[in-house]
C-alpha cells in the first residue's frame, strides 16, 4: 500500500460524513471527514522547505491530524511527547534540523536511544512501510474489517502506534484513545470492556502486570490481540489467552529499523510445549518481504522492511541488518530470543542503551556508573561511598530521560570489582546486587 493508495482510501472514508475514525478517553467522536478536513488545513500552513513535520505530542486526535498532514505534504513526522524531557526534545530537533540526508519518500522517523546519550534518529520510508502494511492486508488469517474498535495504547513516538492507527483507518474502524492519567494496565483492561475493542497490540509487560485481574472484566469482543516490544513469556501470555477465548493472540518481533515488527507467530497455534517451559516464546515466522539468518548465534534481518541508515548516515540499502539480537533456532524450527550482544534492553517496549542511563548519571554525580535491567527493574550502581539521594538523582535525570529509562534503583558501591583484565567486573557487581535487600 503506496501512502497515495492510504491517502485514498482515508479520503473515501471521509466522504461519509458519519464514519467514526476516532473516539477520544471522553467518549468524543472525530469523524473521518472531520479528521480528514483539519488534516487538510494544517497541511496548507507546513512550508515546503521543512526536512520533516514535527508534532508536539498530545495524545488526543489533534495529533492524528498532525500525522496525515505530513502525509499529504509526503513530509515524514517526527513525535515529541508532551512529557519528554526538553533537553531530549533539543537533541532531536537539533538531529532533525542538522540532516543533510535525503528525505523525499520518507514516511516517520522515531529516535531511539544512544549510547553517547544523543537520540538516535531512524527513518523509515514509504518502500519499507508499504511493505509492512501489505502484510497485514494480504493476510491469509488475520481480516481485519470496517466498524473494528481498536485501542491505541502505544505513544505516537513509539512505532508500533502505527501498526494501530495505520491498519486501523486503512479498515474503516474505529481507534480509542486511552486517558492520559491512571494506571496503564488498569486502564486498558477497562477499555477493552467497555468500548467493546476488537483489536488491540501490547507490550507484554501488560499482560504481565494486567494477570491479577483479567477475570474481573469481560474482554469477550475481543478478536486479535498483538505482542511485540518485549520478550513474551509463557505463563503470561497463557493467563492472557485463557482471559480471552474468542480472539486470536500472536507474537511479534522486529526491531525499529525493520519497520515496526517482521515475523510473528500466532500463540493459539503453538505446542503446549512452549508454554510448559520458562524461556520466552518463539518470535515468529519472517513474513514474505523479510529474510531471517543466524550468523554467530546474531539474528540477521534482510528484506523490504529493512531500513536506509540512520538519520545523518548516508543512505543506503543492507544486504543484511545485524539485530543485535541473540536467536536460537529449536528443533521445530522456531526462533528463540536469548538475550542481546550488547547493553541495550526492552523497557515498556521502548528501546534503552544502558550505557545512555549510566553516562547521564555520571554526568550529575561525576562518578563511574554501571546499569542493569533484571527481572524488569533498571538498576544503577555509583562508584563511590557516599550514598546520593534516590530523589535527587531521579529529579536531575527527568530533566534529560524519559521517565520509562529512570532506574527504579540507586545503589553506591565503592571500590568496583575488576576483572582479570582490569576492567569493571559486572558480573561480580550483578551477583553483589542479588545480595542487597
Amino acid at each position: 500500500m503506496t501512502r497515495e493508495e492510504w491517502l485514498n482510501i482515508f479520503e473515501g472514508f471521509a466522504s461519509n460524513k458519519k464514519a467514526i475514525a476516532i473516539q477520544d478517553a471522553e467518549g468524543n467522536n472525530y469523524t473521518y471527514n472531520r479528521i480528514y478536513n483539519r488534516a487538510k488545513q494544517i497541511a496548507s500552513t507546513i512550508d515546503a522547505s521543512v526536512v520533516c513535520h514535527i508534532i508536539h505530542g498530545t495524545e488526543n486526535e489533534e495529533d492524528y491530524c498532525q500525522i496525515i498532514a505530513a502525509w499529504l505534504v509526503n513530509k515524514p513526522y517526527v513525535v515529541l511527547p508532551f512529557n519528554l524531557p526538553k533537553k531530549r526534545k533539543e537533541n532531536i530537533l537539533q538531529s532533525v534540523q542538522e540532516t543533510e540526508k535525503d528525505l523525499t519518500g520518507a514516511a516517520y522517523i522515531v529516535f531511539t536511544s544512544g549510547t553517547t546519550g544523543q537520540p538516535k534518529g531512524v527513518p523509515i520510508y514509504w518502500d519499507q512501510l508499504s511493505a509492512f502494511l501489505n502484510h497485514y492486508l494480504n493476510h491469509t488469517e488475520v481480516c481485519f474489517s470496517k466498524e473494528m474498535n481498536w485501542l491505541q495504547t502505544y505513544a505516537l513516538n513509539f512505532d508500533v502506534s502505527i501498526f494501530v492507527f495505520a491498519n486501523c483507518f486503512a479498515t474503516g474502524g474505529t481507534l480509542h484513545l486511552l486517558p492520559s492519567k491512571g494506571i496503564k494496565y488498569m486502564k486498558i483492561l477497562s477499555f477493552l470492556e467497555s468500548r467493546k475493542i476488537n483489536v488491540v497490540s501490547n507490550v507484554a509487560t501488560t499482560a504481565r502486570l494486567a494477570q491479577e485481574y483479567l477475570k474481573e472484566f469481560d474482554l469477550s469482543t475481543l478478536q486479535y490481540t498483538f505482542f511485540s516490544g518485549e520478550a513474551l513469556y509463557p505463563q503470561d501470555a497463557l493467563r492472557w489467552i485463557q482471559a480471552m477465548p474468542n480472539a486470536d493472540h500472536y507474537n511479534a518481533y522486529g526491531p525499529t529499523e525493520t519497520t515496526i515488527v517482521c515475523s510473528e507467530v500466532k500463540l493459539n497455534a503453538l505446542p503446549q510445549q512452549y508454554f510448559d517451559g520458562e524461556q520466552p516464546l518463539p518470535i515468529g515466522k519472517p513474513f514474505d518481504s523479510v529474510g531471517y539468518r543466524i550468523a554467530q548465534k546474531e539474528l540477521l534481518i534482510s528484506g523490504k522492511q529493512v531500513f536506509y541508515g540512520y538519520l545523518n548516515e548516508p543512505k543506503r540499502e543492507f544486504a543484511f541488518y545485524s539485530s543485535g539480537d541473540i536467536i536460537e533456532q529449536d528443533e521445530k524450527g522456531a526462533y528463540i530470543f536469548k538475550g542481546r550482544k550488547d547493553d541495550q534492553v526492552q523497557i515498556q517496549g521502548f528501546r534503552v542503551e544502558l550505557m545512555e542511563v549510566a553516562n547521564s548519571i555520571q554526568s550529575i554525580t561525576k562518578n563511574k556508573t554501571v546499569c542493569f535491567y533484571k527481572n524488569q527493574e533498571l538498576i544503577a550502581v555509583i562508584e563511590t561511598n557516599k550514598a546520593f539521594g534516590r530523589d535527587f538523582l531521579q529529579a536531575k535525570l527527568k530533566q534529560r530521560l524519559p521517565d520509562y529509562m529512570i532506574p527504579h534503583r540507586i545503589l553506591s558501591l565503592s571500590p568496583f570489582p575488576l576483572n582479570n583484565n582490569q576492567k569493571t567486573d559486572k558480573k561480580a557487581i550483578l551477583r553483589w546486587i542479588s545480595n542487597q535487600a
